[in-house]
């Protein structure tokens, strides 16, 4: 079975040493704490590795395949936001696979899924990245520099959540086939923040339900084909606010192709969670933990 792993991983900048020295304290056991995603990644050993992203390159109803062969990001010094600076710290050079790319993005294309594929300047040429890819990135570049992988972002319309949900669940549904039917490996990393509504002085203000909010998917991490869990989630969206909750949408498509297919469960471990700031973070590992003789 090739899907062998899949993982949520928050993407918040000041997750990365040196971006935000007077606030690094606050998110130093998150970072802390990627190393055993390290770990459970590099014993998967996966072929390829898919990136899903709220927080990249986004069309207005697409989703978006980068087929460049590398990418690249910048981490700033965080002076102007908690994603943004003048002075550029460190770039982050990653290699991206566009055979593997174009293989998927014609399977979905050809399989109903509004999808394009982008080009920035010529496929030898780096792609902009942004945060929701950065971060991750970052934080597996030493795995990635031998496994090559493939990024796609979400459309301006996955903020329309109720409305968009249906096709962020097919999406998932459609990636899931595919990685059945490839020959590699593969490993997913689900990018995506939970509540935004944890602190009155932020620009997304406090509600109650962001605390819910985040306990539900913590639950459900932990408990995935628990899908009770996820649809409470999902029906908080509006008062909680979440960009995760699309990403995680997907990897609920994608569970469902697995369980459908060939009798294949989940199972979830929730590595860490914090507020360190006004939105939750999660880190989770997921992997298959049972199949049909």
């Amino acid at each position: 079975m090739p899907l062998v792993s899949a993982y949520l991983l928050p993407h918040g900048m000041q997750l990365i040493p040196g971006l935000d020295k007077k606030r690094f304290s606050k998110f130093e056991a998150l970072t802390k704490d990627f190393t055993t995603i390290n770990k459970h990644i590099k014993k998967k050993s996966p072929d390829r590795v898919i990136l899903i992203s709220p927080h990249g390159i986004a069309l207005e109803e697409s989703f978006c395949i980068l087929m460049n062969a590398n990418a690249r990001g910048y981490l700033p010094e965080l002076n102007d936001s908690n994603v943004d600076g003048v002075l550029i710290k460190e770039q982050l050079n990653i290699a991206l696979d566009p055979d593997f790319s174009d293989d998927l993005f014609k399977y979905l294309k050809k399989n109903g899924i509004k999808v394009d594929s982008l080009v920035f300047g010529s496929k030898n040429f780096y792609s902009p990245i942004a945060w929701g890819e950065i971060v991750p990135l970052y934080f597996l570049q030493e795995f990635l520099l031998k496994v090559p992988g493939v990024i796609i972002t979400l459309p301006q319309s996955r903020y329309d959540f109720a409305n968009f949900k249906p096709k962020l669940f097919e999406m998932g549904v459609k990636i899931g086939e595919f990685c059945q039917n490839c020959p590699e490996r593969v490993s997913l990393i689900i990018s995506g923040d939970l509540s935004h509504k944890h602190q009155n002085e932020s620009i997304f203000g406090y509600h109650p339900d962001g605390k819910i909010f985040d306990n539900l998917i913590n639950n459900w991490i932990a408990h995935p084909s628990e899908k009770s869990f996820l649809k409470q989630a999902q029906n908080l969206n509006i008062s909680a606010a979440s960009c995760g909750i699309s990403t995680l949408t997907i990897l609920d498509g994608i569970f469902d192709t697995y369980f459908r297919q060939n009798g294949c469960s989940w199972e979830g471990q929730l590595v860490n969670y914090a507020v360190p700031t006004y939105f939750g973070m999660a880190l989770g590992i997921f992997e298959p933990n049972k199949h049909k003789d």
